[in-house]
């Protein structure tokens, strides 16, 4: 099985490179780390050859995710170097800015047996953690081979894969063997794991790590600091549009544009999920006419623009905490939704599409507890940000409401930790 899925995965690389070639003329970095992706390290990386714990996050929502599982992980294990791998660009930027606790960063490897290996006989791992669901079965049975444990942590199983992991289930519970510990986010992830093939007994249900994940925000400080620089203040409403796709910006700002109509001082951060879309953005915010700046670009006498895209990487979440309305994009548009909780752990009602496949427990929850409005199209997505901008009784009820999932739900890494001492005594 493993020989007929290494050459199906090569042959599927090979076929693919002139579209990843073409795709780096238009968007420069996408093949950013290549080398590494074929398990050429720098040598700097591990040079003492040490054990030590290496845990992957595909992209930034994975990687954020894993933040305070890493430092406690590091209070617990001093002695043993840590390192994160990230799958995109966007989500070894984040690795690089926010681990203190790191004893490197690399691209994660592509699943073929020589990148593996020559990464694995680097980084030498004793465990290795994957975010969530990253099940790559040559990484797997590598891993084993090297006598490392591996964990799944915050593992979910989303619709989508569920069913295609359902067709290829007598051939994947190999695959999850090699996995040492499963901690699932819900009892309902725990069942489907379960279902296509893991131990039972391995598997435990942890709950969510982006429950935690706010306590490890920028520092005040530097937030306010970006607050001034945007020129966002008290007295006017923002509204928040955040991980937004393709399709999605223009419902906004239709939305946008009719909710200024009647409130003539309201802005607008627009942050575009995938950065090879700014420009895009920026394209589309010209026709609608609207005075804008971009963040990388803002001048101090332009920054009371009612439009301002957000450029950069790793400033949306802080920046929650100032506004009026949040809407979390990648949910009017079939992409399965984004991460809820940010916004909702600083105490902000909100706004989201029917897509919340992704993130369907949360949204649910939050939803439950009379913190978020679900929209389907742009005139319920109006006439929820006029609700939250008019009723300020209604604004601060739900901001209570949705503070008060997060606060109700944390201790996953706590849970996650324990788990795992308990599996590395073992």
């Amino acid at each position: 099985m493993l020989l007929l899925y290494t050459i199906i995965y090569t042959t599927a690389l090979i076929l693919l490179s002139p579209y990843f070639l073409l795709k780096e003329l238009f968007y420069p970095k996408h093949l950013q780390g290549l080398r590494e992706r074929l398990g050429k390290l720098p040598q700097t990386l591990n040079k003492e050859g040490k054990p030590s714990i290496w845990i992957h996050g595909v992209s930034v929502g994975e990687v954020l995710a894993a933040r305070g599982l890493a430092k406690k992980l590091k209070e617990k294990y001093p002695e043993t170097p840590l390192f994160i791998s990230a799958t995109t660009i966007t989500g070894m930027d984040m690795a690089e800015k926010n681990f203190k606790e790191k004893s490197g960063c690399f691209f994660f490897p592509l699943d073929i047996p020589f990148a593996l290996e020559r990464t694995f006989s680097q980084v030498k791992p004793k465990l290795c953690i994957l975010m969530e669901g990253e099940l790559w079965p040559n990484f797997l049975a590598t891993a084993k081979r090297y006598g490392a444990r591996v964990v799944l942590a915050n593992g979910r199983i989303s619709d989508r894969s569920f069913k295609r992991y359902l067709l290829i289930s007598p051939l994947f519970r190999k695959v999850l063997k090699n996995i040492d510990l499963f901690c699932m986010q819900t009892e309902e992830d725990k069942k489907r794991i379960i279902s296509i093939g893991a131990p039972e007994e391995r598997v435990v249900v942890t709950g969510n790590l982006k429950f935690d994940s706010d306590e490890l925000l920028s520092s005040r400080k530097d937030v306010e600091k970006l607050a001034e620089l945007l020129g966002f203040s008290d007295g006017i409403p923002l509204l928040i549009a955040g991980s937004t796709g393709s399709g999605e910006e223009e419902i906004v700002l239709r939305a946008f544009a009719r909710v200024k109509e009647k409130h003539p001082k309201v802005r607008l951060l627009i942050a575009p999920r995938h950065p090879e879309r700014f420009d895009e953005v920026e394209e589309l915010v010209k026709r609608f006419s609207l005075p804008y700046i971009r963040r990388s670009r803002i001048k101090k006498k332009e920054r009371g623009k009612p439009v301002v895209i957000l450029d950069t990487i790793g400033e949306l979440a802080p920046l929650y905490r100032y506004g009026r309305a949040v809407f979390v994009g990648g949910s009017l548009i079939p992409r399965g939704g984004h991460n809820i909780l940010e916004p909702a752990s600083q105490g902000k009602p909100v706004i989201f599409g029917h897509h919340m496949e992704n993130f369907r427990a949360i949204a649910s929850m939050v939803l439950a507890e009379g913190g978020a409005i679900e929209v389907r199209n742009e005139e319920e997505l109006t006439r929820a940000f006029l609700l939250l901008i008019e009723d300020e009784n209604r604004f601060h009820r739900m901001g209570e409401a949705s503070r008060e999932v997060v606060r109700k739900n944390r201790g996953t890494i706590e849970r996650t930790i324990k788990s795992i001492a308990s599996l590395l005594s073992s």
